[in-house]
C-alpha cells in the first residue's frame, strides 16, 4: 500500500441545478448495460461532485470557499425481494476518513469477507444482509474509499496540499456532498423516487446524519444570509428533488440508523466520563479492579472520560472494545480491508465486474489523487485496472489523520464548526421532532460510550426537560417552545442493547442488528 500521509448567482436555479445533475451522473453497471428507467439491479459507479460555491459562517468574518471536484463511491444491491416497495438505506461509515467498507463488506450487503464469517473461504454469501428488508445504498464519503479528489496538476505535491484543507473537508461539506449523492441516485432510478430513504450512520457518520437531515429538512435555512453553511444550489436541488418526486422530506425521511453515533463530543465525553467512574462499571471489572482510581479519588486535576481512556490505554484494552487488547478494532478493520482491496473478492462484494465500473480504470481517472505524499508501492488492483501514480490508490480502507485532522482544524475551531463543537446535538434534537431515531447501545465501546447517550443529550438543558428511560429506549422530554415545538412535546428514540458488541456491531452482533433493524423498519 501507498504511503498514509496522507459567487455567480445561476440566471434559473432550477435549471442550473439539472444541468448540475445531470453532468455529475457516471451511474455504474454490473455485467451489461443497464436500464435504471425499468428495473432495480446490483451496481456500482460514481457520483461526480462539482466544485461547491459556499459560506461557513461562525466568527466575525465569513469564510467563502470553492471545494474541488470529487467522485464519490457507490455500491448498490436491490432488496432481495419486491425492491420498488422496499426502502432505501444509505449506508456510510465515520472517521471522518473511514472506507464504507467497513458495513459493506462486514456483513450488511449479500456477500461478506467477515473473517468470522467466511471460515477458509475469502468471501461467501451475508446471513444477515440488509438487502432481505430494504434496498442498500453503501456511499463511500469525499477521498475515503474506492472516492478520489480530482484537482488539475495533482502531481504538484503543493497543489495536493491545498486539497487536504477545511476548504475539502468540514462537517457542513461533507454532509452536503452524501446528500448530492443520495438525490442524484434517486433521480436516476426512477422505481426508488418516491421510497421512504433511511440514512444509516456508524460513529462519525452518526454527526453526518444529523446534519445531512438538517439540510434536507430545512433547505431554506441554508439558501441565503448568515446561516451557519451557505449552499444556494444545494437548497435548490433538495427542492427540486421533492417537487419532481411529489413528496416532502417529512415523508421521505421520517427514519434514522445511528450505529454507535458521534452525536455531540463534548456531552457524550462528559457523560460518558461520569457513568463510567460509577461503581459496577466495566472499568472497575479489568485487571485488579482497584487499579483504577477515578477522578473523584484524585487529589490532582482530572477528567474523568480522559482519565478512563488513559487508564485502558496503560491496561493495554481497546477503547472500541475494552473487553479486547490495544489495536484489535483496528486489525479487523485492516483484515476486511485486505480482502476488499483484491479484485476478486471486491468483485464478488459489489456484485459487478471492476471493468465495468466508469472512472474506475486508470485511464478513466486522470487528475486523480488519494495521498499528500507520494510512494510507489503497486496495489493488487493495478493488474485489473492499471497503474496508478504514486499519489493515488484505488482502495484505502483507511485515512484517519489525513482526512480527519481538517476536520478539528483551527479555522473551523475558530468558526465554532469543527466536529467537536457542541452546535451538533442541537441540530439532532432539533431532527428528532420530524425522525424516528434508531440507535444502537454496545456495551464494550468505550471510544464512544452509548449506556451514557441519554444525560448526554440530557445536558441540552434549554431544549430538554426530562429524559426517561425505558425497555431498549428512552424518551425525551422537550422545553416547552424548544424548536417552537407545542408545549409537551416528546419523542422516544429506539435504543437497543448489544450486550456482546464493541463499537463495530455489523461485525460483532450482524444478525441481532439486521433483525432490530428490520423490526424498527416495520413498525409504524
Amino acid at each position: 500500500m501507498r504511503g498514509d500521509k496522507t459567487r455567480m448567482k445561476a440566471p434559473s436555479p432550477l435549471v442550473a441545478v439539472a444541468v448540475a445533475i445531470a453532468g455529475s451522473l457516471a451511474i455504474g453497471c454490473g455485467s451489461e448495460t443497464q436500464d435504471t428507467t425499468a428495473s432495480l439491479t446490483t451496481e456500482a459507479g460514481f457520483i461526480e461532485i462539482e466544485p461547491i460555491d459556499y459560506t461557513l459562517h461562525g466568527g466575525s468574518t465569513p469564510y467563502f470557499a470553492t471545494s474541488s471536484r470529487a467522485r464519490l463511491f457507490y455500491s448498490f444491491h436491490p432488496a432481495d425481494e419486491g425492491p420498488e416497495d422496499k426502502p432505501l438505506l444509505v449506508v456510510y461509515s465515520g472517521g471522518p476518513g473511514a472506507s464504507t467498507g467497513i458495513l459493506l463488506g462486514g456483513n450488511t450487503a449479500p456477500m461478506t469477507v467477515d473473517p468470522a464469517r467466511t471460515g477458509d473461504r475469502e468471501v461467501v454469501k451475508s446471513a444477515s444482509s440488509w438487502t432481505a428488508f430494504a434496498n442498500v445504498l453503501h456511499v463511500d464519503a469525499r477521498g475515503a474509499g474506492l472516492s478520489y479528489g480530482i484537482a488539475k496538476g495533482a502531481d504538484d505535491p503543493s497543489i495536493r496540499e491545498a486539497e487536504f484543507t477545511e476548504r475539502n473537508y468540514n462537517p457542513w461539506l461533507d454532509a452536503a456532498d452524501i446528500v448530492r449523492v443520495t438525490l442524484r441516485f434517486v433521480g436516476a432510478h426512477p422505481p426508488l423516487a418516491r421510497s421512504r430513504i433511511v440514512l444509516a450512520g456508524e460513529s462519525y457518520g452518526g454527526l453526518r446524519t444529523e446534519v445531512m437531515l438538517h439540510l434536507l429538512l430545512h433547505p431554506e435555512r441554508y439558501e441565503l444570509g448568515s446561516s451557519v453553511y451557505v449552499d444556494p444550489m444545494l437548497a435548490d436541488e433538495i427542492r427540486a428533488h421533492f417537487a419532481s418526486a411529489g413528496t416532502t422530506a417529512k415523508a421521505q425521511l421520517d427514519r434514522a440508523i445511528f450505529l454507535q453515533p458521534r452525536l455531540t463530543s463534548p456531552e457524550q465525553q462528559a457523560a460518558a466520563g461520569l457513568a463510567l467512574e460509577e461503581e459496577g462499571s466495566p472499568m472497575y471489572l479489568l485487571n485488579d479492579p482497584s487499579s483504577y482510581i477515578p477522578c473523584k479519588d484524585k487529589s490532582i486535576p482530572c477528567a474523568p472520560y480522559p482519565n478512563a481512556v488513559e487508564y485502558l490505554t496503560a491496561m493495554g484494552r481497546d477503547i472500541y472494545d475494552l473487553r479486547k487488547p490495544a489495536g484489535d478494532e483496528f486489525a479487523r478493520y485492516a483484515a476486511l480491508g485486505e480482502r476488499l482491496g483484491d479484485p476478486g473478492a471486491l468483485r464478488h462484494v459489489l456484485g459487478v465486474e471492476l471493468e465495468s465500473i466508469p472512472s474506475l480504470r486508470a485511464s478513466e481517472r486522470g487528475d486523480a489523487y488519494r495521498l499528500l505524499d507520494a510512494e510507489s508501492t503497486s496495489e493488487p488492483m493495478e493488474a485489473t485496472l492499471g497503474e496508478l501514480p504514486p499519489y493515488d490508490r484505488y482502495f484505502a480502507m483507511e485515512l484517519f489523520d489525513l482526512l480527519g485532522a481538517p476536520f478539528v482544524d483551527t479555522k473551523l475551531q475558530s468558526l465554532g464548526l469543527d466536529r467537536t463543537n457542541s452546535r451538533y446535538g442541537r441540530l439532532f434534537l432539533e431532527d428528532l421532532l420530524d425522525v424516528r431515531a434508531f440507535i444502537t447501545n454496545a456495551s464494550f465501546d468505550v471510544a464512544i460510550w452509548t449506556p451514557s447517550l441519554p444525560e448526554a443529550l440530557a445536558m441540552y438543558t434549554g431544549d430538554v426537560a426530562a429524559v426517561h428511560r425505558g425497555d431498549e429506549s428512552f424518551t425525551l422530554d422537550f422545553v416547552d417552545g424548544a424548536f417552537d415545538a407545542p408545549a409537551g412535546t416528546s419523542r422516544t428514540i429506539t435504543f437497543p442493547t448489544y450486550a456482546a458488541s464493541g463499537h463495530s456491531i455489523a461485525l460483532d452482533e450482524p444478525d441481532k442488528l439486521a433483525g432490530d433493524i428490520a423490526a424498527f423498519l416495520a413498525t409504524e
